[in-house]
């Protein structure tokens, strides 16, 4: 019902330069509005929607709207696809069109999840290299939880690397978390490929964010996801 009554909605949340500490891009990330207008987290229906066939929709939606935020603002913003809508013949070409024709298409970052195995890479090559013919961007979601090898990287032709939250929150006190996120932005850095840090929730670990040099934060500590996209 949520997605025929077009419930499923975009929430922001801000992603800061590190060096100026000002907002540069947002994450738009999924949310569901239940009928008694409660918003529901994408853990709760993402799942689901799957389950029923109807993933593809809501990711959809999710574009859609995320397109048209920021269509006439000049702020970048990033999408989350999962190998499976890349993989779907449907979404390739709802995707692309969307970038044929929207003036934000050189703005728009699409975040791959790391996190899912890749059975056909050419797809995804063949995915990467139409989006970025207009101008869009590709990162690397969760980068350090899944099936992290650092060959990966060269292949999907990233962008950016998004170092997933279990490694960043515990920075401050835990030392083999530090030397794991010490290499891999010492290997992106080699390969030109921009650093974002997620789940930065305190001022302690923004700090060592900074110390090693990650390029972008992102995190309840900088912004908590909103409806809205004017915070500063």
């Amino acid at each position: 019902n949520a997605v025929e009554d077009s419930r499923i909605i975009p929430y922001y949340q801000a992603i800061i330069d590190n060096q100026s500490s000002t907002v540069t891009k947002y994450e738009c990330l999924a949310r569901l509005v239940d009928r008694n207008q409660k918003i529901l987290s994408p853990v709760l229906f993402i799942p689901v929607a799957k389950k029923i066939k109807v993933y593809s929709q809501v990711t959809k939606l999710i574009i859609e709207k995320s397109f048209l935020a920021f269509e006439d603002n000049t702020l970048e913003f990033s999408i989350n696809l999962s190998i499976e809508d890349i993989m779907s013949g449907e979404m390739y070409n709802f995707i692309i069109d969307k970038l044929k024709d929207s003036n934000a298409s050189n703005r728009v970052t699409f975040e791959l999840l790391e996190s899912e195995a890749i059975q056909d890479f050419k797809k995804v090559e063949r995915f990467i290299s139409e989006a970025k013919r207009y101008g869009a961007k590709i990162a690397i979601d969760d980068f350090g939880s899944g099936y992290s090898n650092f060959s990966y990287l060269t292949k999907m032709n990233a962008d950016y690397i998004k170092i997933d939250g279990s490694l960043i929150k515990d920075i401050d006190v835990d030392k083999t978390s530090y030397i794991v996120v010490e290499t891999i932005v010492a290997f992106a850095k080699k390969l030109g490929i921009k650093t974002i840090a997620e789940y930065v929730h305190s001022s302690v670990v923004m700090d060592k964010v900074k110390e090693l040099g990650i390029d972008f934060s992102q995190g309840f500590y900088i912004d908590e996801p909103s409806i809205s996209i004017d915070k500063k």
